[in-house]
């Protein structure tokens, strides 16, 4: 075909392959040569195909010779193209973005990189702070480690430290024990590939470990040699009838963010609960979050009141049920706190959690978790919150209450309330029809109930099953629909500016939890509201006395209730839940959850599986 001697023909035989393996701009005359190449190409492709050529034709639908003339065109046209333009140093800054900013780090975005084109693998294998960050080397489980995919881990291991140079290095190792017998099969690979990391302690910045609590015989050794390392993520798997002391990272000088989890392996009957006693810079830390059942590590927070910490979340544990004393305490930076129950031990008793909230003073608290602890609809968990928050003076944001205690009044919740007006996530106990009223938005009010509020969600208390009574499980229909109009009036009138600037926020999100039909772990129904003309109404109709979805339009059942586009309501087992519970997994072929507003009590169904669904519209 003609195509072919066009490509033949080339007064500059090497000019192709000059261009082929580099990113330099064509220079004029080459560029013209190159130009007229592609007319006549395109010339050519017009003729066998009948069509002009265009980047977004499907080239598996050409045929043979214009598949290849297709390809002969694109490839002319990256030789003229101006990317060549951009310097490497802009490069560089691009390639840096991309591969250090993204959150997924198990993902090698500066491997794909290299693969585009050799002038950008130059780039990047030139570049070593792109090489700082380490692929997430993962073993263990019920098998041993493959020796393949071994060699290669320590191959990639080596050259990421190599192209790396003397950049600070970021890593995750990861050996997941199954038994005693594959450990000891495999201590010896697992121990080869710390000490080699081990040997760049002074390079470590960012470093996540998770193992066997013996792992910390390699770790061990970093000891005194850690001037750059700011985080560390520690997740071990204790032994018991052993006592392992970790204090290698005590000396680091600029640690800065710790989390600490632990568990026990499997003992033996006759076997004591083994202990890990660890030594940080506790006074330097800014973020703590702790999940392991340790006596003295939390009361040692608190004993010289330190200053720095800005983030502590800790899931308390003891073997006695008890808190050691804790003496009063400022933390004049803290802005988040959570406090939760650990369950690898005996279970914190309630008074001590809320005798340790007595002694605490968070002047920059902005978020307050006290969840999972064996509360009782006796203990004064709002009381004590309320006198926390005038204690400190602060305003919270982000509010998370143990469902099973609840307000002793409406007058003691809305005094929470009243301390709360920059409040913009609130999860507390399902409330009562008098409580929920006082979630109505007054925008005529001088003082507002949480007027900037955009996610809301109510619990039922932990242990409710579906034949308890209804008002602990459910809202009240009618005062429910007022929270949600009074809170979304902006969108009925979407022309208008959102009145209130500032003061107010649009609410965004309710989700009401529900128990599941074991009464143990609750669901998650979420009513997300939003804008989209597009999408049918989400219309209800009850069949054989189960709420289902229906598309009639002409129906009594219509839930539209909150703007002129659409909402839904959505059910969401706890196997589609994401780790964070308060962003629930929202997977179109989830179960749903109806609401039949027409007549109270609120009733959802809890079939799961409802099929007839289509993707997308709901």
């Amino acid at each position: 075909m003609k195509f072919r001697k066009i490509l033949r023909r080339s007064d500059q035989p090497d000019l192709f392959v000059r261009h082929s393996n580099n990113n330099e701009l064509s220079l004029d005359e080459q560029r013209i040569q190159t130009e007229s190449k592609i007319k006549l190409l395109e010339a050519d492709f017009c003729q066998l195909t009948g069509q002009s050529f265009s980047r977004d034709l499907q080239e598996d639908q050409l045929s043979k010779d214009a598949r290849k003339c297709y390809n002969a065109i694109r490839f002319h046209l990256s030789l003229i193209s101006k990317i060549g333009l951009v310097p490497p140093e802009v490069w560089e800054r691009v390639f840096e973005f991309v591969v250090l900013t993204k959150p997924d780090v198990d993902r090698q975005y500066v491997e794909s990189l290299c693969r585009v084109s050799r002038g950008w693998r130059a780039i990047v294998v030139g570049y070593p702070i792109l090489w700082s960050r380490f692929p997430a080397f993962s073993y263990g489980g019920d098998s041993r480690i493959p020796n393949k995919k071994y060699k290669k881990d320590i191959q990639r291991l080596e050259l990421y430290l190599s192209r790396s140079k003397n950049t600070p290095i970021t890593f995750k190792y990861r050996y997941k024990f199954g038994d005693v017998t594959t450990w000891d099969l495999d201590k010896e690979k697992v121990f080869k590939m710390l000490l080699v990391l081990v040997e760049v302690a002074h390079r470590w910045e960012s470093v996540r470990i998770e193992g066997p609590g013996e792992t910390m015989r390699a770790v061990s050794l970093v000891k005194g040699k850690l001037p750059l390392l700011s985080t560390l993520v520690l997740i071990l798997a204790l032994p018991y009838s052993e006592e392992i002391r970790v204090d290698c990272f005590k000396s680091a000088p600029l640690l800065r963010h710790v989390e600490l989890s632990a568990s026990f392996q499997k003992r033996e009957p006759q076997q004591t609960q083994g202990r890990l006693r660890i030594s940080l810079p506790l006074s330097r830390l800014e973020k703590f979050r702790t999940i392991i059942l340790l006596d003295t590590s939390y009361p040692s927070l608190f004993q010289d009141s330190y200053h720095s910490l800005i983030k502590l979340e800790y899931q308390i544990g003891s073997r006695t049920g008890r808190i050691l004393a804790i003496p009063k305490a400022t933390f004049s930076r803290l802005t988040k706190l959570y406090v939760t129950q650990y369950h690898g031990g005996v279970p914190i008793q309630p008074r001590d959690v809320l005798r340790h909230l007595m002694q605490l003073t968070l002047p920059s608290l902005t978020h307050l978790k006290v969840y999972d602890f064996h509360f009782r609809p006796s203990d004064r968990l709002y009381e004590i919150v309320i006198h926390l928050i005038r204690r400190s003076g602060c305003s919270l944001k982000n509010l998370r209450l143990d469902p099973n205690a609840g307000p002793e009044s409406v007058t003691q919740f809305v005094d929470l309330l009243k301390l709360c007006p920059e409040l913009e996530f609130m999860d507390v106990q399902t409330p009562t029809e008098e409580i929920l009223q006082q979630f109505v938005l007054n925008r005529a009010s001088p003082a507002p109930l949480i007027p900037k509020l955009k996610t809301l969600v109510f619990r039922p208390p932990r242990g409710t099953e579906w034949t308890i009574l209804r008002k602990s499980v459910f809202v009240d229909p009618l005062n429910f629909m007022r929270v949600v109009r009074s809170r979304t009036q902006d969108l009925f009138e979407p022309d208008q500016p959102i009145s209130g600037g500032e003061t107010f926020h649009c609410l965004e999100e309710v989700r009401i939890m529900l128990p599941s039909s074991d009464g143990r772990s609750p669901s998650s129904g979420q009513l997300a509201l939003f804008e989209d003309a597009a999408l049918p109404p989400f219309d209800i109709k009850p069949e054989d006395g189960v709420v289902r979805v229906g598309r009639q339009e002409a129906t009594p059942y219509r839930w539209c209730p909150i703007a002129p586009s659409a909402a839904r309501f959505k059910f969401i087992t706890d196997s589609a839940r994401k780790k964070e519970e308060d962003q629930p997994d929202l997977a179109w072929n989830d179960a749903l959850g109806c609401i039949d507003c027409n007549k109270p009590p609120l009733t959802v169904s809890g079939r799961f599986g409802i099929t007839g669904v289509e993707k997308g519209w709901y």
